[in-house]
């Protein structure tokens, strides 16, 4: 085992390359972490730690918009869900688990939507950015936290800035997979205080979602997937393991 860290890449069915960042036990089941935003493969080091703990092998992959991986024109989530498939094959696992943060949460639950649940044993969402699931743009009621927290990323940082916008942007218009049709088990993590994706944006999809787990941490802010590591991980060895 090791808490180091290991960057790798995959070539694609259509020639693109996917570029990544391993952490954890590199013999434990496999779990795919889609990354945040403003972010790329390094927040895999957020959770070394926590994954050599619970004996997973956890891998973030730069996505076609970010990083080292080939840019991709045009991009779905079922496709997506096909490159991620093609990691898990390339690494020689039948089974594994994904997982999602903030941005990326939507990606996870699109992998619960297209991929086969016999291969894909675990989905976690994470205080997912889910602001087109019921329509374009149809959380737009509860935006004004995020909003003000662009304002402070407009004043002090503007690259996080435009990256912030062009990702609500993206899931607010693109997010067009029938969440109320997934019927396999989809954890649903989400801090109350969260100040960036409210909680009640999050609590309607686990509500239509079939398969939904719930788990509301209480007074947990927009980074709960770090605070709570630990909780949140350690679910997908379980079921990993089933």
């Amino acid at each position: 085992m090791t808490n180091g860290d290991q960057v790798a890449k995959v070539a694609t069915q259509h020639g693109r390359t996917l570029t990544y960042l391993e952490v954890g036990d590199p013999d434990g089941p496999l779990v795919v972490h889609n990354r945040g935003g403003p972010s790329s493969r390094l927040e895999a080091r957020l959770f070394a730690d926590c994954a050599l703990r619970n004996r997973l092998r956890l891998i973030c992959v730069d996505r076609p918009d970010i990083g080292q991986s080939s840019p991709q024109t045009t991009r779905a989530y079922s496709g997506w869900a096909g490159d991620v498939t093609r990691i898990a094959d390339t690494l020689g696992y039948r089974e594994f688990g994904v997982t999602g943060r903030s941005e990326g949460g939507p990606w996870a639950l699109a992998a619960a939507a297209y991929i086969d649940p016999r291969r894909l044993r675990h989905v976690s969402s994470i205080a997912g950015g889910s602001y087109g699931t019921f329509g374009d743009n149809w959380a737009a009621n509860h935006l004004s936290k995020a909003d003000a927290f662009g304002g402070l990323l407009a004043l002090r940082f503007k690259p996080g800035f435009h990256l912030m916008y062009a990702a609500i942007g993206l899931v607010a218009k693109n997010f067009r997979f029938d969440v109320t049709a997934i019927e396999r088990r989809v954890h649903m993590w989400q801090g109350t205080d969260d100040r960036l994706v409210a909680a009640p944006i999050n609590k309607t999809v686990a509500d239509r979602m079939p398969g939904a787990v719930w788990h509301p941490v209480e007074g947990a802010g927009h980074f709960v997937a770090i605070g709570s590591a630990d909780e949140v991980l350690r679910i997908a060895p379980e079921e990993l393991a089933a």
